[in-house]
């Protein structure tokens, strides 16, 4: 330490806080692609890993932990929703929930199943579902554990979030 005992610490970027979570912004398309590094992490045990070979949110073992992402949606309709997750050999099956909320009402969800991958570094994209938004604007979408069914959720590298066309059929939700 040097003696006034002050020091430096410099950065490659600029650190963000969770209070200064910047808000995602959809492509032309209206899709949105909500990375890991992006997410403001709550809980006990969650936390994003920047490790280049991991880049996820992880160490999920904590019901109560969850994820978030601020975004903006300029349209209302349909929207598919997908992560790309990772999940070990043997921890595949725990359920969350993906919610959309809006002015601290939840607006829409749906449940993901977290699919065994067989290293939680092996990540797929896992279609979850549709959920509809009847009005545009600012969003938090949150993906909280709802079970565990081993020693840990899964890790989730991002979620993809492709607004639909046209209205989805009953049958195709």
């Amino acid at each position: 330490f040097p003696e006034d005992g002050q020091l430096l610490v410099t950065f490659d970027v600029a650190p963000v806080f969770a209070s200064e979570q910047q808000r995602i912004e959809p492509a032309p398309d209206g899709s949105m692609f909500l990375r890991a590094s992006d997410a403001r992490t709550q809980g006990e045990k969650l936390r994003f890993e920047p490790q280049t070979y991991k880049n996820t949110v992880g160490f999920w073992t904590n019901q109560g932990d969850a994820a978030a992402w601020w975004c903006c949606f300029r349209e209302s309709g349909w929207y598919s929703v997908a992560l790309l997750q990772g999940c070990g050999a043997g921890q595949g099956g725990s359920k969350g929930r993906i919610a959309f909320v809006r002015d601290g009402e939840e607006c829409s969800a749906i449940t993901c199943v977290v699919k065994e991958t067989g290293h939680f570094q092996n990540f797929r994209w896992v279609h979850c579902g549709y959920v509809y938004l009847d009005t545009a604007g600012d969003y938090t979408v949150t993906i909280q554990p709802s079970s565990i069914k081993q020693k840990a959720f899964g890790d989730i590298r991002a979620v993809s979030i492709i607004q639909q066309q046209k209205e989805i059929a009953e049958g195709n939700k």
